[in-house]
């Protein structure tokens, strides 16, 4: 079976001003890419969500770059004839301005799907791993996490599918949440199509 890709691109521009009547312009750039390949008895997931946006104060002769990124891939063992599933999740993220500024962690864990002989299938995760960050305050931390997660897919009709994909990694510091909704539009003339709102 071959992999399965998805993406959405999307850029965006706005102007406008703020209480203190300062102008500036804004450009951003959004990449989503999610690839899934299914083998006997295992599969491979990958994700990778990329966003740069740049903001220009009018005031000001240079712009601020905000890039973000968060890239992860799951390989999960399947158990003979059972629902559940063992998993290895690598995960690396990136953000200047956020809580932690960089982030490496490996996951391992449990999950179970729901469905699959229908339109629609449900995938729930438990685990837990260790991860190694950079704070904003410089501080380098290293810690365990706890995941969940819950992945669901629904075959509305033969050209339309609705996909949900929700993470969580809890800590004693953090708490980070990515939550992912994507419509796909199928055709005879276009291929496929999607919308997605991250």
């Amino acid at each position: 079976m071959l992999p399965q890709l998805a993406w959405v691109v999307g850029a965006t521009s706005d102007c406008g001003r703020d209480a203190h009547l300062s102008e500036y312009t804004s450009r951003r750039l959004t990449l989503a890419v999610d690839v899934a390949h299914l083998l006997p008895q295992r599969e491979l997931d990958g994700e990778l969500r990329f966003d740069r946006e740049y903001i220009k104060d009018a005031d000001t002769p240079q712009s601020i770059n905000r890039d973000r990124y968060d890239a992860n891939i799951k390989f999960k063992q399947f158990f003979d004839s059972s629902p559940y599933d063992a998993y290895v999740s690598p995960r690396v993220r990136h953000n200047r301005f956020g809580y932690y500024q960089s982030a490496q962690a490996l996951r391992a864990g449990v999950g179970r799907k729901f469905g699959g002989d229908g339109d629609w299938t449900v995938s729930a995760e438990l685990g837990s791993g260790y991860r190694v960050a950079h704070a904003e305050d410089g501080d380098n931390v290293s810690e365990v996490l706890y995941t969940t997660s819950v992945k669901a897919n629904w075959e509305v009709t033969d050209q339309l599918s609705l996909k949900f994909n929700g993470v969580q990694e809890q800590s004693r510091r953090e708490t980070f949440r990515t939550m992912g909704l994507a419509l796909n539009l199928r055709s005879r003339f276009s291929g496929r199509s999607q919308l997605a709102c991250l």
